[in-house]
This record gives structure tokens, C-alpha cells and sequence, in this order.
């Protein structure tokens, strides 16, 4: 069994994870209790989790290597993590009843030409959110015709595309075939590395089914004799396999094993390890033991003797280096950059007292010995001059719905966040906000008042891309809520948009007044139709007249003794000093000047009369002429009136007419009393006072709910003492010198 199993073994993580993990920072997790490090050199999708950890770091390995579909290789105590191993070689290998194998295995049992997947939460009706199929190409559709692989059922999955790559890695629609075989049978069949790589792939074609697969070294076992004081290789058996070998097998293999290992390596403890120190020792070792051969071809090329796979070559275009013979360079410094699979260094300076430094999966900036960021671990930290941290970007999650991530700022307890525009030696704030002075400032671009300056808040983005063109947000802000201040020579103006011209008419903008936690009241409300005040008295200069609303009508007040009511109904009344003085009712009768009697107060007629009197007045009429009434006169009062002379002349009434007695002409006053009036005298004035009127405010309209679409998030996350604000302050100072400094150099 090799070391590294029985070491990891031998190493047991106890935390536990839930949620979502890159791969980095799931192999963080396995290696951080063992001795070895690792560098990640393929690319690889977060997975999600539940209680992942509690168990030795050998079993939580190989599970995360199932998961993320995943292949390592192992130089020293570093383990490198790739997409794929090996090299892609053209090299037929054709098995045959004559060609002896150590042993063989062919299946069809798992074979398969479509398999169907179904992720996410069932829904009611029987369905999932992500349903998909996957077929084998149509050559083995038309070989094999269709063969249903057993269903993948698992919530873990969400998008269609990592169901495509779930369905994609299980679809098996090939025979399975593991044939191990000597490795002087592999190079007979054309295999010319001088040693076998784990993941090379080459042909198999395989007679006896007449078939050709694609098969990898999937296993190297070597067996070693000890001549001259030094293990050499003896034998070496080589398995080819297109067989998918499943986490919980190999972890059955090194479970088997584990208590033996243990017994064997009783009293030897663990070694501490250093990533850098280690590799730096590694690389000196084997530059100061090297044995190697130089050849000049195309260049200088260096070849190690004891496997010549290995080589560095040397040339005008660059320098290479090939673990294969030079099929391929993966690690390369030509004129286009550096090409290398993992590069280890222990700090990059610039030449200054400036510094990069790259330890831990960090990457430190310093300034001398003054720390000034941190970059590494789902975060970038930013110190102040005096080393201390005064504010975090990181990656963050909605607590509500942790399925929701984002970017958030986070500033220690004494420090401000701002977002600035620098012009020349000054800085605008655009964004501010600050704890410890209690405020936050948003303001538009800094420009001079003849250039003139807008802040603008929309609340839709889409209303304000660059589909509308040059015109920046166009017409479209008003078919949204937005408010728009701009500032120019000679005004300073602020507008207010609410409802559109389209399908938003029936759009209110509200001013609410909160009333307890979960309460307020309309104050006022503006749609399509008007503005209303639905509640309470509107207020106008400072002596409190103003507007109020009443259940059964409205008051135009100066005070409460003094204003003018207008009913529901209609009428309209007067009131003085606490009184209706004045009142037009909805028959068009009115009451006008009043008058105290006895403690009473009475309303009498526009004339100060106790009765509803109608006149009708004539001059000049002349003795013996018939003076004929107005018909509509006579309607109003009921054909009863009364004439009366200037002079004294006789007056002789007939029903519809009169004649004057004498033998001078004189002037004439015709009056009657009001038809639907007849009768009433001294009319009590508060009789005119609607007797459903409430001279008290109106009841308020139905209180609503606050809304609860905006909250604010926290977020779960380190914690820093204190730093000086003014040390911060000057820290900035100093750096925006430094830039002006440098671009004017």
C-alpha cells in the first residue's frame, strides 16, 4: 500500500460542512489535518453539501474526488489536482486469444444507449424543474439499439447543464473492459514511454467482440528486487480500462488494508510540512543529484537516465518541460509568457520597498513591513497604516434565502465607506456612508454650476440601458417610479415620477405616517385621478389654517371656532365664533344676518326680515291704469300679495292685477312671502346645522401594513478591533500623493 494512503488514513477531519464548496476550498478542508499539500491545476464547479466531514481524511478524499470527478497525482508531498491525467497517444492495441494477459475482464451488464435524469424538488403534479435525456452517439444506438440505463433521481441537481454532465459521466454505452497485461506486452504493441503514466490512453481493439474502445492506464503495479544495495524494477503489470471505478470502491480496497498499514507503522508519528520550504529542498535535491544526458538537437535537450521521459529542452524559442518524451510541454517559458502547471514562490518584490507575497493561499501586498491587503479565502482585507483592518470584501449569501448570493462590503465598527470621483487634487463623494458622523450621502457627478449636474434614481435598470441609445434614459423615466434632481445655472429643480403611459395608470404614490411596529396611516395619496388627504387636517402657514376631512363633509378652517363647512349633501354654512351665521341649504334657501333674542339666536332674511318675504318693486305708475302681476311673481308667492303706495294711494287688488286710485302717479312695492316659506318666523339658526356633522376629526382610514420587501441583511463574518479613523484618513492622504506622484513620473 502506498505511504500516502495510510497517511491520510491515519488523519481524520471532525468538522463538518453544509452547503456549497468550490473544490478549492473542499480540498482546503481534506488536507488541512494531513501532512501534504495540493495545487489545483484544472477548473471545476462548486457542489453542494450536507454534513460533509466527520471521518478520515482518506475516505473524505476520495469521496470529494467522485464528486467532482476529479484525478490527482502525487510528486513528493504535494498533490496535484486535474480535470483529466495522462496524455491522449495514437497507439492501436490489439487483443487476441494468442496475446497472454495476467488477467481480463469484459462486461456488458451496465451497458446503456440513452438514461434520463431528474432534478430539483418533485413538484405536485409529479414533475421536476429539470428533466432530461442523454443518448450514445448513433453507432452504438445502431448497434445496440435502445437500452435504458437506470434513472438518476437526485435534488442535488438544479441546472441542465450539470444534469447533462451527471447523465454524460454515467452513461455507459461501451462493453466494460479491464485487460492487465506485462508492460513488455504494451510496448510490443507500439506503447514507446519508456515508463507506463497513469492516465495515458490509447486504442483497444478487442476482437473476440470486435469492438475498439478507448482505454486508460488505470493502474501501475511494479514489482521491485534489491541488487546492489537499491530497489530495481523487476516486473511491471499495467491495466487497461475504460471501466469508471466508483469512490466507494477504492475506499473498500484501502479500508482492507488500513489495519495492517497501522500495525506496520506503529510508533512513527507525523512530520510537520512546510508547502514551500518542502518543494524548495525538492527542487535543490534534484537539480545537485541530477543525472542526466545532453543532447544537442533542435537546441540543448537534458535527459534523465533513470527515466528518460523526463526531459528540459533549450532554444532559441524558449524553454520546455516534458514528463512524456516531448509529446507535450506543459511547463514552458517562451517569448509569449509562462506556461506552467503550478508556480511556487515565496514573495514578488517590484524593486522597492514594495512587496507581493504569496503564502497559505493568500496574496499579501505590503508597503516596507506595513501590511496593506489580503487577498485570498472567499475575501480581500484592507489595513490601515498601522496594520489593522478596517474593511472586508467578500462573497456573501441573503440570510432569508440562503440560495441568494452576492459581493458585500463590510467596515469595521469606526471606519466610513466611500465611493469617490478625484478631479485634480479633490476627491467628490458619490457614495458615503459613515457610522460614527451618523449619515449617508448620495450625490450626483462633481461638475461646475455652468455645466450643470443630475442625480437620478430609477426603479428599473432596464429603463435606462443602451437599447435606448445616446440618449441615455430617454422618455422612459416616465413610465416608471423615478425621482430626478438637476442643478444648473438658474434653478435647482426636483421632480417626482410615478404611474406610465402605458400599463401603469393605476399607479398611488403615498406619504405614510408609521404608527406602531407594524401599522401606518395614508397621509396622503396621489393617482391618476387626484390627489386626497385621507385623514387628517391640511395645514397651510403657520396660523393653522387649513383643510380637515369630516365623515359627512369637509371644513375650510381658520380655527375651530371659525370656518366655512361644506356638507355631503351640499350645504354650505358659515360659522363664527362657534356659530352658523350664514347657511345656503340644498332647496336654494338661505339664511343671512342673525340677531340674539332672549339668549336665543335668530336668522332672519338678506333684509333682516323675521320672514321669507319676496318684493317686487314699480315706479311711476300712473292713477286708472291696471297693473298686471308677473305670473312667475304670483307663482312664488302663491297669487298672495300685497302692493304698497309711496303717496298713500288708494290701491284696488283684483287676483291677478291692481289699479291706482287718485290723481297723481306714484311708486309702487309689491311684496308676497315665499310659497314653500309660508308661515315660518324667527327661525331658530341652529336648526340649520346638519345634525350628523362631528366637529371632531374623522376617523382613520383603514391602517395598512408596512411593507416588508425591503430588509436589511447581515451577514455573519470576522470581527476587528478598532482602528483610528484619523490614521485611515491620513493613510489615504498619503496614497492618493503617492498616484499623483507616480502618474505625473
Amino acid at each position: 500500500m502506498h505511504s500516502f494512503y495510510w497517511r491520510m488514513i491515519d488523519c481524520v477531519q471532525y468538522k463538518q460542512h453544509t452547503g456549497s464548496m468550490t473544490f478549492f476550498n473542499a480540498m482546503q478542508f481534506v488536507f488541512e489535518e494531513t501532512p501534504y499539500s495540493f495545487q489545483v491545476v484544472g477548473s471545476f464547479t462548486a457542489r453542494e453539501f450536507e454534513n460533509l466531514g466527520g471521518e478520515n481524511c482518506l475516505a473524505l478524499f476520495v469521496k470529494l474526488l467522485d464528486r467532482y470527478k476529479a484525478e490527482f497525482e502525487l510528486r513528493g508531498n504535494i498533490v496535484y489536482l486535474h480535470n483529466r491525467i495522462g496524455t491522449e497517444l495514437d497507439v492501436m492495441f490489439r487483443y487476441s486469444q494468442q496475446i497472454k494477459t495476467i488477467e481480463k475482464h469484459v462486461s456488458t451488464r451496465n451497458l446503456s444507449t440513452v438514461m434520463r435524469g431528474y432534478g430539483g424538488e418533485q413538484r405536485e403534479d409529479g414533475t421536476y424543474p429539470v428533466e432530461r435525456v442523454k443518448f450514445a452517439p448513433q453507432e452504438y444506438l445502431d448497434l445496440y439499439g435502445v437500452r435504458h440505463g437506470t434513472p438518476v433521481f437526485d435534488q442535488r441537481y438544479t441546472t441542465n447543464q450539470g444534469m447533462d454532465e451527471r447523465l454524460e459521466n454515467d452513461l455507459i454505452y461501451e462493453p466494460e473492459v479491464s485487460i492487465t497485461i506485462d508492460i513488455v506486452e504494451l510496448r510490443a504493441a507500439g506503447y514507446n514511454q519508456a515508463r507506463p503514466r497513469a492516465g495515458d490512453v490509447v486504442w483497444l481493439f478487442y476482437e473476440p467482440m470486435g469492438i475498439m474502445v478507448r482505454v486508460r492506464i488505470v493502474e501501475i503495479e511494479t514489482e521491485y528486487e534489491f541488487i546492489d544495495n537499491a530497489f530495481v524494477p523487476k516486473k511491471t503489470a499495467v491495466t487497461l480500462s475504460n471501466i469508471q471505478d466508483k469512490a466507494t470502491d477504492m475506499m473498500t480496497r484501502f479500508e482492507n488494508t488500513n489495519k495492517t498499514v497501522r500495525d506496520l507503522m506503529a510508533g512513527k508519528g507525523k512530520l510537520p510540512w512546510n508547502v514551500l520550504d518542502e518543494a524548495v529542498l525538492a527542487a535543490t535535491r534534484a537539480l545537485q543529484s541530477a543525472q542526466t544526458q545532453l543532447i544537442f538537437e533542435n537546441g540543448i535537450i537534458a535527459r534523465d537516465k533513470n527515466n528518460p521521459q523526463n526531459i528540459v529542452l533549450f532554444n532559441s524559442a524558449g524553454i520546455g518541460i516534458s514528463q512524456n518524451g516531448g509529446a507535450t510541454f506543459d511547463d514552458a517559458l517562451v517569448a509569449g509568457g509562462l506556461v506552467a502547471e503550478a508556480v511556487m514562490a515565496g514573495a514578488i518584490t517590484q524593486g522597492g520597498p514594495r512587496s507581493v507575497v504569496l503564502a497559505d493561499g493568500y496574496v499579501y501586498t505590503l508597503d516596507g513591513e506595513d501590511l496593506t491587503t489580503a487577498l485570498g479565502q472567499y475575501g480581500m482585507e484592507f489595513f490601515s497604516y498601522e496594520g489593522e483592518v478596517v474593511g472586508t470584501l467578500y462573497p456573501s449569501r441573503s440570510i432569508n434565502n440562503p440560495s441568494v448570493k452576492g459581493i458585500s462590503v463590510s467596515m469595521v465598527d469606526s471606519a466610513y465607506y466611500s465611493i469617490d470621483y478625484q478631479y485634480e487634487n479633490n476627491r467628490y463623494a458619490s457614495f458615503q456612508m459613515n457610522k460614527q458622523q451618523g449619515y449617508t450621502l448620495t450625490a450626483g457627478p462633481a461638475r461646475s454650476q455652468s455645466q450643470g449636474a443630475q442625480l437620478v434614481m430609477l426603479a428599473n435598470a432596464a429603463m435606462a440601458g443602451n437599447d435606448l441609445g445616446a440618449g441615455g434614459w430617454g422618455n422612459r423615466t416616465t413610465d416608471q417610479a423615478a425621482i430626478v434632481m438637476t442643478q444648473n445655472n438658474n434653478r435647482n429643480d426636483v421632480e417626482l415620477f410615478y404611474g406610465g403611459y402605458s400599463n401603469r395608470n393605476n399607479a398611488r404614490f403615498q406619504l405614510k405616517h408609521n404608527i406602531n411596529d407594524n401599522q401606518s396611516n395614508i397621509m396622503m395619496e396621489a393617482t391618476a385621478s387626484g390627489v386626497r388627504f385621507p385623514s387628517f387636517k391640511t395645514v397651510f402657514g403657520t396660523r393653522g389654517a387649513g383643510v380637515e376631512p369630516f365623515p359627512n363633509g369637509i371644513a375650510l378652517s381658520i380655527n375651530n371656532s371659525n370656518y366655512i363647512f361644506l356638507h355631503d349633501s351640499g350645504q354650505v354654512e358659515f360659522w363664527a365664533g362657534g356659530r352658523v351665521v350664514h347657511a345656503f341649504a340644498t332647496d336654494g334657501t338661505k339664511q343671512g344676518g342673525t340677531i340674539e333674542i332672549d339668549g336665543e339666536r335668530l336668522g332672519m332674511s338678506p333684509v333682516d326680515s323675521p320672514q321669507f318675504l319676496i318684493e317686487y318693486l314699480i315706479t311711476d305708475v300712473q292713477p286708472g291704469k291696471r297693473v298686471y302681476i308677473d305670473e312667475r311673481f304670483l307663482k312664488a308667492v302663491d297669487g298672495k300679495f300685497a302692493v304698497f303706495t309711496a303717496n298713500g294711494a288708494t290701491v284696488k287688488k283684483s287676483a291677478k292685477s291692481f289699479v291706482i286710485e287718485g290723481e297723481d302717479a306714484t311708486d309702487v312695492r309689491i311684496v308676497g312671502e315665499r310659497y314653500d316659506q309660508a308661515g315660518r318666523f324667527w327661525q331658530l339658526q341652529e336648526e340649520w346645522r346638519d345634525p350628523n356633522t362631528v366637529l371632531r376629526p374623522a376617523s382613520f382610514d383603514t391602517a395598512e401594513g408596512i411593507e416588508s420587501s425591503i430588509q436589511i441583511h447581515t451577514e455573519e463574518g470576522n470581527y476587528y478591533e478598532q482602528p483610528s479613523g484619523e490614521a485611515a484618513r491620513a493613510r489615504a492622504k498619503d496614497v492618493s500623493a503617492y498616484v499623483r506622484k507616480a502618474r505625473g513620473a
